[in-house]
């Protein structure tokens, strides 16, 4: 119906309010992530717009009370499709509400929409959220004069002043979102090209080509960077070197970026969600005895030993250290090992001894 409705609910999928926030009409539909601020879930929709909003100007980003719905404030954009998703950040002091799209870079104030900055560059669209540390603003865009931007985030800065601090336009990114990590940018564009360079000046240190392509933006835990390709496979990368350390595959399609929490890393694949982490200790995993090739559906596999990693799928069976697990090639194929002890199935990563 070319509107942006905003829905809440509660953790058991109960619908508590649902709302019209404004106009919205996208040639590639939706793809925009709300962002939380205090009571606030912010929301932006830059479009175009059916024929009539233009007249009025359709694109908009909004903050609406939590538990009301209410339109706590409303901005007008520039009407122009664009998919960035706003993300509130901690940069030079305070919270600032950054969200990259068509013409301009634009810092807000989360809790009341007030404009605090804006950076003028070539792009009509974004597709990915600005990243940042604790004095500069990170974007990276394609459509239509590739560009990485570094940005000084200071809001008392004057209008007439550049905040550019420098730009680049290699191994650019449309869709994956650069990722900070102490004094260093990393860059995964979409064709896999992994750019380490200075957070500082723009200094490329390495760059190194993994497969693709990607539409999830890589995250860091432990030490290491993670980063998921269309395929299904998350590699795994030391920072330092730009080597790949691991590569670990899932049986579907990845377009998500993974989630972190705790000791977990949460995936999403287009057809399950998958919780991983370190085991306490090795499992080792044994061929069953005496398996007919009907009971073994098509044979039986080699021993094997569960790696450092384990993938939940649905409801999580406990790995007991000394348990036997067997395993048949066609649970193998399609990723999944069957649990002997309670009969629950697993998703894991294994390697052979």
């Amino acid at each position: 119906d070319n509107r942006l409705w905003v829905t809440a609910v509660t953790m058991d999928g109960n619908i508590v309010w649902r709302t019209d926030a404004g106009p919205y009409r996208s040639n590639e539909g939706y793809a925009s992530s709300p962002a939380l601020h205090g009571s606030l879930v912010i929301v932006a929709a830059d479009s175009k717009g059916a024929v009539l909003d233009r007249l009025g100007g359709a694109a908009f980003v909004a903050g609406l009370d939590c538990r009301s719905a209410a339109i706590v404030w409303r901005v007008k954009r520039p009407s122009l499709d664009s998919y960035g998703t706003p993300i509130v950040a901690q940069v030079c002091g305070r919270a600032q509400l950054l969200l990259s799209g068509g013409q301009h870079i634009v810092s807000y104030d989360p809790a009341t929409g007030k404009e605090l900055w804006k950076h003028a560059w070539p792009m009509d669209r974004s597709a990915g959220n600005p990243a940042f540390d604790q004095e500069r603003v990170f974007v990276s865009a394609t459509i239509w004069n590739a560009e990485i931007v570094s940005l000084k985030g200071d809001p008392s800065l004057p209008a007439d002043q550049s905040r550019q601090v420098w730009n680049l336009q290699t191994g650019v990114a449309d869709v994956p979102v650069p990722l900070v990590l102490a004094d260093q940018l990393f860059v995964l564009n979409d064709a896999g090209v992994l750019t380490c360079c200075s957070v500082a000046d723009g200094k490329i240190h390495w760059k190194k080509r993994f497969k693709g392509p990607f539409s999830a933006s890589p995250v860091s835990a432990a030490g290491r960077i993670y980063a998921a390709n269309e395929e299904g496979r998350t590699l795994v990368i030391d920072p330092q070197t730009g080597d790949l350390l691991s590569e670990n595959p899932l049986p579907e399609p990845v377009f998500a970026t993974p989630a972190l929490a705790g000791q977990q890393i949460y995936i999403r694949t287009s057809e399950a969600l998958y919780a991983i982490e370190q085991p306490a200790t090795d499992i080792t995993l044994r061929t069953r005895p005496h398996a007919t090739d009907q009971q073994a559906n098509c044979g039986i596999f080699m021993p094997l030993r569960f790696s450092r990693r384990r993938f939940l799928q649905g409801t999580a069976a406990t790995l007991a250290a000394g348990a036997t697990y067997w395993l048949t090639r066609d649970v193998v194929r399609i990723g999944l090992i069957g649990c002997g002890v309670r009969g629950q199935y697993l998703a894991m990563s294994v390697l052979q001894t």
